[in-house]
């Protein structure tokens, strides 16, 4: 079942199918094919489950939070208050500067 998995994932990549779709639609045909529908179900539980961790969903919430400072202007002031306080120090502001112009 194994070797089939690989060329069922790229005729799905080739359909267009997204990755994440792909990688999750794969072994559940290959087992549904098979007759291991006991397996299909232990498939989507088990992805369930993976999914349903504190580090996974805090990458995303962490994603949110900056887009949500960088939309309200909080990270500029945020650098530049930085700036104030570590500018006037050697090699302060190569510390700052980076990212101040990913911002602006």
């Amino acid at each position: 079942m194994l070797v089939w998995f690989l060329p069922l994932f790229l005729v799905f990549l080739a359909l267009g199918l997204p990755v994440f779709f792909g990688l999750i639609a794969s072994p559940g045909v290959l087992l549904w094919l098979n007759g291991n529908e006991r397996d299909l179900v232990l498939l989507y539980r088990n992805l369930y489950n993976g999914m349903d961790s504190f580090p996974l969903m805090a990458i995303p919430f962490f994603m949110l939070a900056g887009e949500l400072m960088n939309r309200g202007g909080i990270t500029v002031r945020l650098v530049e208050f930085s700036q104030a306080l570590m500018g006037h120090l050697r090699g302060g502001l190569a510390h700052v500067m980076p990212h101040y112009s990913l911002l602006v």
